[in-house]
C-alpha cells in the first residue's frame, strides 16, 4: 500500500468505503452532489470513487463472460459433466461465521476488505493492473 496524502478528512474515508461496498453507487451520488454544488472532490475520494466503479464494471463483465463460457462448455457433448462440476464448485455455499457465501462472494469480500483497510490508513491499495491505470487517469485530475 502506498501513502496518498496526509490531509484526508474522515468523511472522505467513509464515502470511499461506502462507494466500494455499494459497488460505486454511493460514490456516484457524491460526485453528482459535488457537481450540483459546483465543488471539486479531493483526489483521494475521486480516486476511490472511480476505482470502485471500474471494479464493479469489471466484476459484472467477468460474471457475464463466465456464464457464457459455462453455457458453451455444458452444450458440448461429453464435456457437460466438467461444466456441471465447475458450476457446482462456483455455486457451492460455504458457511463463514454463520453466514453463507459462494467462492466468488468470498473473493470479492477479501478484495473489499483489503481495499478498505488501505482507505482507513489513507493509503492506496495496490491492485496489479488497475492501480497503474488509475494513477495515469488521476494525473489529469487536479
Amino acid at each position: 500500500m502506498q501513502p496518498f496524502t496526509k490531509n484526508i478528512v474522515p468523511a472522505e474515508k467513509v464515502i470511499s468505503v461506502l462507494s466500494y461496498f455499494t459497488m460505486g453507487i454511493a460514490g456516484l451520488i457524491w460526485v453528482l452532489i459535488a457537481y450540483f454544488l459546483n465543488k471539486r472532490l479531493k483526489r483521494f475520494l475521486m480516486y476511490n470513487v472511480v476505482q470502485s466503479m471500474i471494479i464493479s464494471v469489471f466484476l459484472a463483465i467477468f460474471n457475464i463472460i463466465l456464464k457464457i463460457i459455462l453455457k458453451i462448455i455444458t452444450s458440448i457433448p461429453y464435456s457437460s459433466k466438467i461444466g456441471i462440476n465447475i458450476i457446482m464448485f462456483l455455486q457451492h455455499r460455504y458457511n463463514v461465521l454463520g453466514l453463507s457465501f459462494n467462492i466468488s462472494e468470498i473473493l470479492v469480500f477479501i478484495l473489499l476488505l483489503y481495499i478498505t483497510t488501505g482507505i482507513i490508513f489513507g493509503r492506496i491499495s495496490y491492485i496489479p493492473i488497475l492501480t497503474k491505470i488509475m494513477k495515469k487517469t488521476m494525473n489529469s485530475y487536479n
